[in-house]
């Protein structure tokens, strides 16, 4: 996993699908993605939750969803409603990935719905443009500016008349073009955050280190703790600790996994240690609280 700063002047857009969402809800679980993906709410109501964070749809709002982030979607079938959905990459890659990522939207879609992606050499890194603007999870457009920018893809790639490619590619950038003027600039500090923030819930499943999380931002691990703690209030360590058992909350709610296995699935081998950590932050064990809150799954 790694970041990549791009100007808008190197912004290559490849589509890779164009969709309708179906009436059916997602499954009730986290799903994970290799490439990036855009859905635009023409119509309905709903909410998504993107790496922790929830966001009411409505009409005209934009869902910015980037690789390696969990993701859980829910849409209000009881109301018309009219979503697209784009996959797409910032800049073009090799043919061959190209055509290995398309089966993970198609005929290994439930792969994605895991709590690690098997491929980690398909995850595509995350942008950050012009060194300090990334695109919001969650964008309420001020009217309809995208509509039909978003219907002439969504042509362009199910009709394949001659230049199809090439015009994917013009109502992609023209896309990019609205985000961004959405974007507000990252200073550092905020900066820094994202990306432990970033970090922690694309791995919290497994081991995680203050060396490693000081490799992925390029910051030295003393300067690192000092500059976090300053904006949050809070240790990184303690901020792993709160997102693996908000995860696990998450789990013994909605899935008949045992203690041990969610312990596991929150990157926590030790099963005691685990539940000595989940009391210790909710006043509750974990099997008094499932007893509590559990839903049917």
């Amino acid at each position: 996993m790694t970041w990549i700063n791009l100007h808008t002047l190197e912004l290559n857009p490849f589509v890779r699908g164009v969709g309708q969402q179906g009436d059916q809800q997602w499954p009730n679980q986290d799903r994970r993605l290799y490439d990036y993906e855009l859905i635009y709410c023409r119509e309905g109501s709903g909410w998504m939750i993107i790496g922790g964070q929830k966001h009411h749809l409505m009409n005209n709002s934009i869902l910015f969803i980037p690789p390696n982030i969990p993701t859980r979607l829910f849409i209000d079938l009881d109301k018309h409603y009219d979503l697209y959905w784009v996959h797409f990459d910032f800049i073009r890659y090799h043919t061959h990935e190209k055509d290995e990522l398309l089966t993970y939207i198609t005929e290994k879609s439930d792969s994605l719905y895991q709590t690690h992606l098997a491929d980690s050499h398909l995850i595509r890194p995350q942008i950050i443009i012009n060194n300090n603007l990334v695109i919001p999870y969650f964008i309420q457009l001020k009217g309809d500016e995208l509509n039909k920018c978003v219907l002439d893809l969504y042509n362009a790639f199910h009709q394949k008349e001659d230049y199809w490619q090439l015009s994917c590619k013009i109502h992609m950038e023209q896309i990019i073009l609205t985000l961004l003027k959405y974007c507000e600039p990252m200073n550092n500090a905020s900066n820094l955050c994202h990306l432990v923030d970033h970090y922690v819930k694309c791995n919290y499943h497994k081991k995680i280190t203050l060396e490693d999380i000081s490799t992925y931002t390029g910051i030295h691990k003393e300067s690192l703790m000092k500059q976090f703690k300053a904006e949050t209030g809070q240790t990184i360590m303690d901020y792993v600790i709160d997102y693996r058992l908000s995860k696990a909350k998450e789990l013994l709610t909605y899935t008949s996994l045992s203690i041990k296995e969610i312990a596991h699935q929150v990157g926590v081998n030790d099963s005691y240690y685990f539940s000595r950590l989940f009391k210790m932050r909710y006043h509750l064990t974990p099997t008094t609280y499932r007893k509590k809150s559990s839903k049917p799954y």
